[in-house]
C-alpha cells in the first residue's frame, strides 16, 4: 500500500489546470490578489526592505526577482523574505486550524515559476495543489500542537510549499514523496515569538517557503525523507500526538482528495490582527453600530468564547507592535474607541493611547462551555459591553470573511487598493487588479505578473 504522502504526490503531480472547477481557479486568483496586497503593505514599511537586500547579500545569484527591489537573488532567499514580509501585518488569509497558504506557500511558487518560464495556468495549478496538500497534512495535527503551544501553520507550512512547487520544478512522483518527507526537518515552532511580540514572528510564514525549495532540491539530488513520515511508528503522528489508527490517519488525511478543493475553506481577513480575534473585533463593531456608545464610556466588556481565546488575554507587552496584534483586550478596546481596526490602530501613536490602555484593563476574557463543546467546527464569540450609564448590550458573532460568509471581489479589491496605496503608484495598483479581473491563467508565459513584480517600486 502507498504511504500517506506517496498518494499526496501522486496528486500533486498528476492533477491537470483543466481538471480544477472554474470556481476553484477563481478562488486561487483571490488567494493571489490577496497575499500581494498584504506584501505591498508590507513592503511600505523600511525594516521590511532591508530583509529583501539582506536576502540579496546572502545570495545574490539571480534565480528570483526581490520584488519591488530591482534586484535578484537566490530563490530560497527571496522566498523567505517575501514570506514574511507577506504575513507581517498579520491581514494574509489562512483556513482555520489548517494554515497561512499563501503566505507560506505562494513566494516559493512564483520563485520557481520564474526560475522555470511556467505560465499563468502552472502557477495557479500550484496554488491549488498547495493548499490542498498543506491542509489536509496540517488539519490532521493542528488540533492537537496548538494545546501544545505549538504555531502549527510554521510546523506543517513545509508540506504545502513542497507539493506546490514540485511539479513547477520537473519532480516526478516518486521524487515529490522523497521531498515531502524531508519535511523531516520542519520546526517545532512555539507561539512563544508572536504571543511576545519578538519580530523572528514573520519568520514563520517565511521559512516554510524557503525550507520547501531547499526539500525540493535535496530530493532531486538524491537526499530524501521517509514517504511514511506521517504515519511512521515514530513519524510526526507521534509527535504530534496522533492517538488514532494508521487507518484513521490516512482517512483524515486523503479521504475527498481530488474531488473536493480545501482552497475553498479559505478565509480573507478584514483585520489586520490574528484570526481568532476578528470575532470579538466585528462583535464590538456590530454592538458600537447599534447603541451609538462611545468607547470613552465603556465601564466593562466582557469576551466569551472557546478557551482558545484564552491564550490571547494579553493586557500588557503593547510597546510592541506585534504582541497588541495577538492582544484580544488591545484590538477590542481599540476598535471600542474608534469603531474600526486599521493599521492606524496598532502605529505607536495609538498603542501609547493612555486611554485605549485603560479601556483594554477592563476587558475580561472567559471560556464559555457552550461555545468550547462547538469549537472546532463552529467558531462563535459572545460579547458583553456595559457603559457607566448602567446600560448594556450582549451579541454573538463568528468569524467575519470566512468560507460561509465570504467577501466579494470587489471588497477584496478594496482591501487591495487600501494596502498598496503606500508601495504602488495608482497605475500600478489598477495593472494589479486588472491582471485579477482576467485572472493569470491568461498571463501564458507570466510575462506581466513577473514584470509587476520585478520592477523597482
Amino acid at each position: 500500500m502507498k504511504t500517506i504522502l506517496e498518494s499526496l504526490a501522486e496528486f500533486a503531480i498528476g492533477i491537470s489546470f483543466k481538471e480544477i472547477p472554474k470556481p476553484v481557479v477563481h478562488q486561487a486568483n483571490r488567494c493571489l490578489l490577496d497575499f500581494m496586497g498584504c506584501f505591498w503593505g508590507g513592503f511600505g514599511m523600511k525594516e521590511n526592505r532591508k530583509l529583501l537586500q539582506l536576502a540579496h547579500e546572502i545570495n545574490p545569484k539571480p534565480e528570483a526577482s526581490l520584488w519591488g527591489m530591482g534586484l535578484k537573488a537566490g530563490m530560497a532567499e527571496a522566498a523567505f523574505g517575501h514570506g514574511c514580509i507577506g504575513q507581517h501585518f498579520e491581514y494574509d488569509d489562512g483556513i482555520s486550524l489548517g494554515g497561512h497558504w499563501g503566505s507560506e506557500t505562494l513566494p516559493a511558487i512564483l520563485a520557481m515559476a520564474e526560475a522555470t518560464g511556467c505560465g499563468g495556468q502552472e502557477v495557479l495549478r500550484a496554488i491549488v495543489v498547495a493548499y490542498e496538500v498543506g491542509n489536509r497534512v496540517s488539519q490532521a495535527f493542528s488540533r492537537k500542537l496548538l494545546s501544545r503551544g505549538v504555531h502549527f501553520p510554521c510546523t506543517m507550512g513545509v508540506f504545502g510549499a513542497v507539493s506546490g512547487v514540485a511539479r513547477l520544478a520537473g519532480l516526478t512522483v516518486s521524487q515529490t514523496a522523497g521531498a515531502l518527507g524531508n519535511g523531516c526537518l520542519t520546526p517545532i515552532a512555539p507561539y512563544l515569538p508572536a504571543l511576545s511580540g519578538a519580530p523572528i514572528k514573520d519568520a514563520y510564514a517565511g521559512w516554510p517557503n524557503s525550507l520547501g525549495l531547499m526539500a525540493i532540491r535535496w530530493s532531486r539530488s538524491g537526499w530524501h525523507g521517509p514517504t511514511d513520515l506521517l504515519e511512521g511508528a515514530d513519524g510526526i503522528g507521534r509527535i504530534a500526538g496522533w492517538s488514532g489508527s494508521t487507518e484513521d490517519l490516512r482517512k483524515k488525511v486523503l479521504d475527498g482528495l481530488g474531488s473536493s478543493f480545501e482552497i475553498m475553506k479559505t478565509y480573507f481577513k478584514p483585520f489586520p490582527c490574528c484570526r481568532w480575534l476578528h470575532a470579538p473585533v466585528q462583535a464590538i463593531l456590530n454592538l458600537k453600530k447599534e447603541g451609538g456608545w462611545r468607547g470613552e464610556e465603556v465601564e466593562s466588556i466582557v469576551v466569551e468564547g472557546p478557551d482558545i481565546l484564552r491564550s490571547y488575554d494579553r493586557k500588557s507587552g503593547f510597546e510592541k507592535e506585534i504582541t497588541t496584534r495577538f492582544s484580544i483586550p488591545y484590538v477590542v478596546a481599540a476598535a471600542a474607541l474608534y469603531g474600526r481596526l486599521d493599521l492606524k490602530a496598532f502605529d505607536s501613536l495609538r498603542r501609547s493611547n493612555p486611554k485605549l490602555k485603560a479601556l483594554a484593563k477592563r476587558v475580561t476574557v472567559v471560556t464559555d462551555e457552550t461555545l468550547e463543546r462547538m469549537f472546532p467546527g463552529r467558531f462563535q464569540t459572545r460579547v458583553r459591553v456595559k457603559t457607566r450609564g448602567g446600560k448594556s448590550w450582549e451579541g454573538e458573532c463568528g468569524l467575519p470573511w470566512g468560507p460561509e460568509n465570504p467577501p466579494t471581489d470587489l471588497e477584496l479589491e478594496e482591501k487591495f487598493s487600501y494596502l498598496t496605496g503606500h508601495s504602488l503608484k495608482p497605475s500600478g495598483i489598477e495593472k494589479w487588479l486588472a491582471l485579477f479581473r482576467e485572472g493569470i491563467e491568461g498571463d501564458k508565459t507570466l510575462k506581466r505578473t513577473l514584470g509587476l513584480l520585478s520592477q523597482k517600486a
